[in-house]
């Protein structure tokens, strides 16, 4: 028999540290061995070995770095970890533990209550473009929770009058401990209402997301672009996007090599690189917190927009970081960062051919 000091129910990675494992064994002044294995829900062994020991007890150190860096690199946020234990050859004995990945310290003094009532994103009121992204919120749902929301959106009609509508979701249960994911977007939700309201006219203007006590809320803003869109992977391991509207500078850079090659002079090894310098506009003081978030992230991504409005994500370095957030009303929060792309070959977007024609573009006087 044996007992560990793990925490009961739902734990969050940030409070693993060193496993204790306390044994109950009659030759306590002998050398003694444990065969422990931790093995992770999505497959891997992330610790085998043969514990020699006097005493009672044993411990793996740093155990929480075993556990995220398996999540991280799995790209999961979740897992539910197996942990088999054989003393002096006896039969294996298991104990499990359910853990979220979390890369900070969380001062949570109940955490199935912080789990029922939030979702593990930052983005509860957010400004998003018309269209282009779809969020998926994330929830920590227990065995045989019921898992149903409701969509609440406010829409402007033909006669100039904003509306409320409500949409709700199937009801389902969880079928075991775990994360769910709600799946929203300015284009999910603007079908529903148009297929509610059977073709009249209208604007959708905002909509927030109810899930048992956890809300979301996003506001359409007609101002923001897809090419304003960042995306990172926040403190639970789940991506998120930011958007910052910005004024981006473009720098091209040059490294080559040269020699004399024949009496002529040649170049070659030529490594051309670009670095976009952003300045933010006027952001509010949340999304400037998750804008400072997003550059903290271990992984960040930029949105590369093309022609007929896809997106692609390519990932990125950000450097020359900068970010005052100053709570009077008068100093809005002012974020500038540079960014190049993590692939060295330099990114092309090129244009469809027949959508670039002069005559098929709006005129655009940049000098007036």
């Amino acid at each position: 028999m044996y007992s560990t000091n793990l925490q009961q129910g739902i734990v969050f990675s940030s409070e693993l540290n060193e496993l204790i494992f306390t044994f109950q064994i009659n030759d306590s002044d002998y050398l003694n061995h444990a065969d422990i294995y931790v093995i992770s829900d999505h497959g891997p062994v992330i610790f085998s070995s043969r514990l020699f020991f006097k005493g009672n007890s044993a411990s793996i150190y740093n155990f929480r770095s075993l556990v995220e860096e398996n999540l991280f690199s799995l790209g999961e946020s979740y897992d539910r970890l197996e942990i088999e234990v054989s003393v002096n050859d006896a039969q294996q004995q298991s104990t499990f533990v359910d853990v979220i990945y979390c890369n900070e310290f969380a001062l949570i003094k109940d955490r199935e209550y912080f789990l029922r009532s939030n979702f593990l994103s930052y983005a509860v009121n957010s400004r998003i473009p018309r269209a282009g992204f779809s969020y998926f919120l994330e929830l920590y749902a227990v065995k045989d929770e019921p898992i149903e929301y409701k969509i609440s959106a406010i829409y402007r009609d033909e006669y100039q009058k904003q509306v409320n509508i409500d949409f709700y979701s199937t009801k389902n249960v969880a079928p075991s401990d775990g994360l769910y994911s709600i799946e929203v977007g300015y284009e999910i939700v603007n079908n529903l209402i148009a297929e509610r309201l059977a073709g009249h006219q209208f604007e959708l203007l905002a909509f927030s997301v109810f899930a048992g006590e956890r809300c979301a809320s996003f506001f359409i803003d007609v101002d923001l672009k897809q090419k304003d869109a960042y995306m990172f992977k926040n403190k639970f391991n789940i991506s998120e996007i930011v958007f910052i509207p910005a004024q981006i500078k473009c720098k091209s850079d040059l490294e080559l090599s040269s020699a004399i090659v024949a009496g002529k002079k040649m170049q070659y090894d030529l490594k051309p690189s670009r670095t976009f310098e952003v300045e933010s506009g006027p952001l509010t003081v949340e999304e400037a917190e998750r804008a400072e978030l997003f550059l903290m992230s271990a992984k960040k991504y930029k949105a590369i927009v093309y022609d007929d409005y896809s997106v692609e994500w390519t990932e990125i370095l950000v450097s020359d970081i900068k970010c005052d957030i100053d709570l009077k009303p008068d100093e809005p929060p002012a974020i500038s960062f540079s960014w190049l792309p993590t692939d060295s070959r330099p990114l092309a977007v090129f244009s469809d051919s027949v959508n670039t024609r002069i005559f098929a573009k709006q005129f655009n006087p940049i000098f007036n």
